[in-house]
């Protein structure tokens, strides 16, 4: 494990929503680690995604010292469920030393794998809402929910418990305190029978999805989303919201019946899921 990379705790724990802001701030990916050591600043990730919105790591130009970084093999397939498995089973498995030093470079590598798998899942969303007639699409978003998802939770409570088993976790508590706040409370709440009942809310959020991505209406004589025409509810003029919120709800009623069962399907899987975690 890398020994000279020191990242900031609070990117343990926000690193996927700090990608994602600098992409809109500075389009620089890198940001958050080490940026003086860069001599190139890669845009890598706002390289165009093909249709299942997945760059292997080939394709993305990683230097070596960035490899090392993330602790990860050059040429993984974040769509190989025994990839993988084998990465999170090689860090529930691997021993530790009693130092704090080794926890933490522990934590950075399962920070790091967690962020990559983060980065795929929500690129893959993204592309199936822009587009809920994209069936290749949507195809690569519910197979990555029901063949990796399900890996991340199961693997993510063996972790948990390694972690605060660990006799030096309170060594760590000014970096990583709040973190471990929160990795004792997913312990608490972690139950196994909600990994399939997870995957399903997934699955039917994805098709709600589909519900109010095809929504649409005419608007001077324009074919808008709703997206697009909330954004005339911010106008100061009284009428032209009243218009835009009229037909957006209008728009609603036509699949309300598709929207309840939808939203009964949720609230049932939702609510067993709350009684599994006590």
């Amino acid at each position: 494990m890398p020994s000279r990379v020191r990242l900031p705790a609070w990117l343990l724990y926000f690193n996927h929503a700090m990608t994602m802001a600098t992409i809109s701030s500075n389009g620089d990916g890198r940001h958050c680690y080490e940026r003086t050591k860069m001599k190139k600043k890669r845009k890598f990730y706002l390289k165009r995604l093909g249709k299942n919105c997945y760059i292997p790591w080939s394709e993305i130009g990683l230097n070596q010292y960035y490899r090392e970084v993330l602790c990860l093999p050059e040429n993984l397939n974040v769509d190989s469920p025994n990839e993988v498995e084998t990465l999170y089973k090689q860090l529930a498995e691997t021993p530790l030393e009693n130092t704090a030093s080794a926890l933490r470079e522990w934590i950075l590598c399962i920070s790091e794998l967690d962020s990559v798998l983060s980065e795929v899942s929500a690129r893959r969303y993204v592309a199936m809402t822009c587009n809920t007639k994209d069936p290749e699409a949507a195809k690569a978003y519910e197979e990555f929910v029901e063949n990796i998802d399900p890996i991340q939770q199961k693997y993510h409570d063996l972790l948990n418990k390694k972690m605060i088993a660990h006799p030096s976790l309170n060594e760590l508590n000014d970096e990583f305190g709040v973190y471990f706040r929160s990795v004792k409370v997913s312990l608490e709440l972690f139950n196994e029978k909600n990994i399939p009942l997870e995957t399903e809310v997934q699955k039917e959020l994805q098709a709600y999805q589909k519900i109010t991505g095809s929504m649409s209406v005419m608007h001077n004589g324009e074919e808008k989303t709703l997206q697009q025409m909330s954004n005339l509810l911010e106008s100061n003029d009284r009428e032209i919201r009243k218009e835009a919120w009229e037909k957006i709800q209008n728009r609603r009623l036509q699949d309300k019946d598709k929207l309840n069962e939808a939203f009964d399907k949720l609230f049932k899987l939702r609510n067993t899921i709350a009684k599994n975690a006590g």
